[in-house]
């Protein structure tokens, strides 16, 4: 069994300490593992949205203008195997990720990245809310 918490530590303690001792006790009696790491959250879905019904959609339709014919699919993989959503270990190799595996910061740098290369090309990208582009 696993439980996850997620909370903030002040002046050296947890600040819902009381809910981290209601979770622990349903270990009572077991040997458990206690991992401490910093909390990162991940993309959300808002984020993944705007990627692949914005972004990849007006790359690939851009692309297409020039005769090059690109899915959405094909073009996430694109940046996501340049590791444009950051990378995890895997057999003691970093491997780029995927965005469901990024980190808000991760997408949010990675949109931002996609951006500046498409401006630099033509392409205005707009932000989530410049609904006016859309």
């Amino acid at each position: 069994m696993e439980k996850k918490l997620i909370t903030e530590v002040k002046n050296g303690i947890l600040v819902d300490d009381d809910l981290f001792r209601m979770n622990v006790s349903c270990f009572e009696g077991k040997k458990v593992d206690v991992i401490i790491k910093t909390h990162t959250d991940k993309a959300t879905n808002p984020q993944k949205k705007y990627f692949f019904g914005v972004v990849f959609r007006m790359i690939a339709d851009y692309m297409d203008s020039f005769g090059e014919t690109h899915s959405y699919e094909e073009i996430y993989d694109y940046y996501k195997n340049k590791g444009y959503f950051g990378y995890m270990e895997m057999f003691g190799e970093p491997v780029p990720q995927g965005l469901s595996r990024a980190s808000t910061q991760q997408a949010s740098e990675a949109k931002e990245r996609i951006q500046r290369e498409w401006a630099e090309k033509g392409l205005v990208i707009p932000d989530p809310q410049q609904t006016e582009f859309l």
